[in-house]
């Protein structure tokens, strides 16, 4: 606990504010939290309500109201001006939703109506909620359906997709992870979030959630870069992992060879 973290009674129970994790802990039990994701934030009031019903607090009133906790910025102003790089004077007159995201990708995406992008191995890919699939920049007509990428969901503290990727067409290669026996030539393995964390602004459109009450979560960002991983980094059962490593240790080797073969070849 920070001495300067606000203390709150959620149901007669003392509750510490954490604005950088975006939760409330109970002081005697700071494993038990409540994650404000979880709760439900009203834009126009600013404020968050605690449905009673799920939470495991000690020692609270089964016939208590539901709680109401009010923003975040008035109940701990500096956290929040820290947390996300705000002055004082912005958090005192903006509501918690507008101080998590910036205006300037409020204004691109919402207002501007641009689309967010996500980058591949070095080529942008635009996140098109409308046609529901990721499109290469430059081929509007192609890409990644969101019904594909589903079958490559993976759980996390953030969900993702973790797919196979061919850098030199542009394209995701459908694999049966389950079966695959060797790694295919040219294919890359990349991790992205989910396409509702990638448009969460075309997210609650398209589901018809509160625009205001998702991006509070969920903040618009217009650009994200796709992370690579290896192969050697995720379980296949029928991939000898250990038989990958001989045969990358023997290309090093050869590689060690033809180099110094070439250069005692231009002495």
């Amino acid at each position: 606990m920070n001495s300067a973290q606000p203390l709150i009674k959620v149901f007669g129970v003392d509750c510490i504010l954490d604005v950088t994790r975006d939760l409330l802990f109970e002081k005697a039990n700071p494993d038990n939290q409540i994650m404000l994701k979880d709760t439900f934030y009203d834009p126009i009031k600013n404020n968050y309500i605690i449905f009673r019903i799920g939470l495991k607090l000690s020692t609270r009133l089964g016939r208590d109201p539901d709680f109401v906790l009010p923003s975040l910025s008035s109940l701990d102003p500096a956290g929040m001006a820290k947390t996300y790089g705000k002055s004082l004077e912005d958090v005192k007159r903006l509501s918690d939703v507008l101080i998590v995201n910036s205006a300037q990708a409020i204004n691109e995406r919402i207002s501007l109506g641009r689309q967010p992008s996500l980058m591949i191995h070095g080529h942008r890919f635009f996140v098109n909620y409308h046609m529901g699939q990721l499109e290469p920049e430059g081929k509007p007509l192609s890409g990644f359906p969101f019904e594909v990428l589903k079958n490559f969901w993976c759980r996390g503290p953030e969900p993702h997709y973790i797919i196979p990727y061919k850098p030199a067409t542009l394209e995701f290669v459908p694999l049966d992870f389950d079966t695959l026996t060797k790694i295919p030539n040219g294919v890359h393995l990349v991790k992205f979030p989910t396409v509702d964390i990638l448009d969460p602004y075309g997210f609650a459109r398209d589901m018809e959630f509160d625009v205001m009450e998702v991006i509070r979560f969920c903040p618009i960002v217009m650009q994200r870069n796709a992370e690579a991983v290896s192969w050697q980094d995720i379980a296949l059962p029928n991939l000898d992992v250990e038989n990958l490593k001989k045969t990358k240790k023997q290309r090093e080797f050869k590689q060690n060879i033809d180099q110094t073969k070439a250069r005692k070849k231009n002495r």
